[in-house]
């Protein structure tokens, strides 16, 4: 049987999320970041910033000195999450053989069921009109004999676009193909190799595979076939129950203020929380990891009746758990997950639960459409007090997208 690998990549997917919520955005240069009140990068960029030259990790100072006219809109996790489910979840009804790559990206093993949909050509635009209409998302699809080749072919025709590699154009694709498109060639390699001119695949295939294992061992094998196109790796189902629900969040800046770090904690626990609702988790297990300025990292975990996705009460269990920890510098990091998770416990058994259960229910609602912390608890403030202030060096235009369709556009000095 013929093996026929298809790789799935959202197009500039958190960007493109936002201009789906919110018209106003569409055909705008959208940067997704953080805060943009604290020292934060380009998450995502939508193309008409990407054309300016934004790309992802940049700084904001220098994405805005290349776009000035771009709009910064704060992150909206939940949203995107919620997003991908609905887009894995299209996928299944493809093939069972779906595998998670990141919250954009999945790869899907048709070989069995390429024909049931007439053929590769035919089931990659059934994909990626099928998504579109779900979610109003383009995407772009790549369909070759492997996992590497299909990312490849991916990468050659977004956005929004269909590329086909049939074992036979294998050898002259990989020729010619820059050593940059090649998956697992970051940049520091790129410079390393093109040091000794080499600059495409063919150039790798020309030097033979003794050359590189010589020299990066292992590695160098898997480079060498990789410049010939070749990859055994299977695609690995995912699992529909993950192990674990975690958020972390490195500080913008150093500090052992115990209310600041009481409020990161608070925050990050309702984040866990709020994705643990999603999918109607109990947990039984949370683990607090602790990085210090000097990157020393400490992580303890302690086991639990099971408790519900209340963000309180998963916030009382990792205070506690921090208090165990015997910190003498000031912290730099910090992260928090519940594991051991479950949907065979029972629900809320009394009044009081089933309201405060209802009340979470609501102010996800409202998050989910309005976007991330449009309600939020008061402890949320505490965090906020406690920031440096803002270089004066930009300003900034902090769209927030409202039910009527107006925007608010603070300009922060």
């Amino acid at each position: 049987m013929e093996r026929v690998i298809l790789h799935v990549d959202m197009d500039a997917y958190f960007a493109s999320v936002e201009q789906q919520i919110n018209p106003f955005l569409r055909g705008k240069p959208v940067i997704v970041c953080g805060n943009p009140q604290t020292k934060t990068v380009v998450a995502s960029a939508s193309y008409e910033a990407k054309r300016q030259g934004v790309r992802s990790g940049m700084s904001i100072p220098q994405a805005l000195s290349l776009c000035p006219e771009a709009v910064l809109v704060p992150g909206n996790p939940i949203c995107y999450a919620e997003t991908s489910r609905t887009i894995f979840s299209l996928l299944t009804s493809f093939s069972e053989e779906v595998e998670i790559y990141s919250i954009d990206e999945a790869f899907l093993d048709v070989s069995s069921t390429v024909h049931l949909f007439g053929g590769k050509e035919s089931l990659g635009l059934q994909i990626k009109k099928t998504i579109l209409k779900k979610t109003g998302l383009s995407c772009s699809v790549g369909i070759a004999p492997n996992k590497l080749l299909a990312k490849i072919a991916v990468s050659l025709v977004k956005p929004d676009g269909l590329r086909i590699i049939e074992e036979k154009e294998i050898p002259e694709l990989m020729l010619n193909l820059p050593i940059e498109e090649v998956p697992g060639i970051g940049p520091r390699l790129a410079s390393l190799l093109s040091d000794w001119g080499i600059t495409t695949c063919g150039q790798i295939q020309k030097l033979g595979e003794e050359f590189f294992v010589t020299r990066f061992g292992l590695r160098g094998k898997i480079l060498y076939q990789a410049a010939c196109g070749l990859d055994q790796s299977p695609v690995i189902k995912t699992p529909a129950q993950p192990k674990s629900i975690g958020h972390s969040y490195t500080l913008p800046f150093n500090t052992n203020d115990m209310e600041y770090i009481r409020a990161v904690i608070f925050r990050l626990s309702e984040q866990v929380a709020s994705r643990m609702r999603q999918s109607s988790f109990y947990g039984r297990v949370v683990t607090v990891c602790v990085r210090l300025d000097d990157f020393t990292t400490f992580t303890r975990q302690k086991k639990f009746l099971p408790f519900p996705p209340d963000g309180h009460r998963i916030y009382t269990l990792a205070w506690q758990i921090f208090h165990s920890f015997s910190l003498n510098r000031k912290v730099r990091m910090l992260g928090i997950s519940v594991s051991e998770l479950s949907r065979d416990i029972p629900g809320p058994l009394f009044p009081e639960e089933k309201s405060r259960e209802n009340l979470f229910q609501a102010i996800d609602r409202l998050n989910g459409r309005l976007g991330a912390n449009t309600v939020f608890p008061a402890t949320f403030l505490l965090e906020k007090t406690v920031q440096p202030p803002v270089p004066k060096t930009h300003s900034f235009q902090f769209w927030r997208f409202k039910p009527s369709g107006q925007t608010k556009t603070p300009t922060l000095p």
